[in-house]
Formats: C-alpha cells, sequence, structure tokens
C-alpha cells in the first residue's frame, strides 16, 4: 500500500512538473527542491485526496517566480500536513461567507443581528467538531473566530474573517490551470 501511494504521488508530481515545464518555469530553485522534497514526505504520511490535491497545489506555486518567501512556503506545508480538510472548508467559508451561499445556490439567511456561527449553522456545512476547527485556525493566525458567536449587525456577519496569511494560504492551496488563465 505505501509503494502504491508513493506512486500515486509520483505521478501527481509529474503532473505538476509537466505543466510548468510547458510554461517554461524553471525548476531548478532550491525553494522549488525543498518544497517538493517536504511535500513528498507529507504525502507519503496521508490518505486524504484532499490534502495530496493541496500538496500538488503548493508544489506548483513554489515554483512560481512570485511565490511567498520559503520560510512562509515551509510554513504552508506544514499547515497542510497538520490539518484536516475540515480546517481549509471552514476557512474557505470564513473568508466569504456570502460567496458560499452563491456558491452552492443556498438562500442567504436574513439576518437583521447575529454572528457568523448563525450563518455557518445554516451554511449546509457539517464539521463534526466545529468549535475544535475553529480554534486550530484562529491559533494559526488564519482566521479571526473569536467574533464567531459575537452580537453584531448582519454587514459585520457576513463580513469575511480569513487574515492575509489565511487567504494567503488558500491562494497558496488552489491548484491553477495556466490553460485557463
Amino acid at each position: 500500500p505505501l509503494e502504491r501511494r508513493q506512486q500515486r504521488w509520483f505521478e501527481e508530481l509529474a503532473d505538476v512538473v509537466r505543466s510548468l515545464q510547458e510554461n517554461d518555469i524553471p525548476l531548478d530553485s532550491p525553494e522549488f527542491v525543498s518544497a517538493v522534497a517536504t511535500a513528498s514526505r507529507i504525502a507519503l504520511g496521508t490518505h486524504l485526496q484532499e490534502k495530496i490535491a493541496m500538496l500538488k497545489a503548493a508544489v506548483l506555486h513554489a515554483a512560481l517566480p512570485d511565490r511567498p518567501a520559503d520560510m512562509i512556503t515551509m510554513r504552508f506545508l506544514r499547515f497542510i500536513d497538520e490539518l484536516d480538510p475540515e480546517h481549509f472548508v471552514l476557512l474557505t467559508f470564513m473568508r466569504d461567507p456570502a460567496g458560499h451561499f452563491d456558491r452552492n445556490e443556498i438562500e442567504r439567511p436574513n439576518i437583521y443581528m447575529g454572528g457568523l456561527g448563525s450563518i455557518y449553522d445554516q451554511s449546509g456545512i457539517t464539521i463534526s467538531n466545529v468549535q475544535l476547527v475553529l480554534r486550530d485556525i484562529s491559533d494559526g493566525g488564519l482566521a479571526d473566530g473569536g467574533s464567531w458567536n459575537t452580537l453584531m449587525t448582519a454587514n459585520g456577519a457576513w463580513s469575511p474573517r480569513t487574515t492575509p496569511l489565511g487567504n494567503q494560504l488558500l491562494d497558496f492551496v488552489t491548484f491553477i490551470d495556466f490553460d485557463e488563465e
């Protein structure tokens, strides 16, 4: 099973390398090589396809000329390793609560006052221990979870809660299809 997992990861990695080569992006930077080595170690330690997809995106971003600093890249890879897919689902929701409802064709709750937690309750997202996940992403500096149940106006409740670091992480784990750009 471990050999099959390794083979699947190397196939994913080959797709990234091919895509980068087709777009004339050099693959010889020490930062890229370090990112590949770290992502490969993480990939071998997970069975979760969501994490593999994030690692694939991370490796791609690590090769780009506008990549984050090496320290940030390595931290983002650790986030992928340490956090579960549910963390990224909640973080994505917190980045754009209204967009979540629109993308999933869910009628937005009509609230006058409340917190993001009351909006989440009607989002259709099911996370078994949302408070634990919320604490993890807040402690990581990725989002403001302290206002989850705070009473505020509707505009405040619908406002994004992710930090710039959280937004950067979400962008880093999102695969770029060069053909669509």
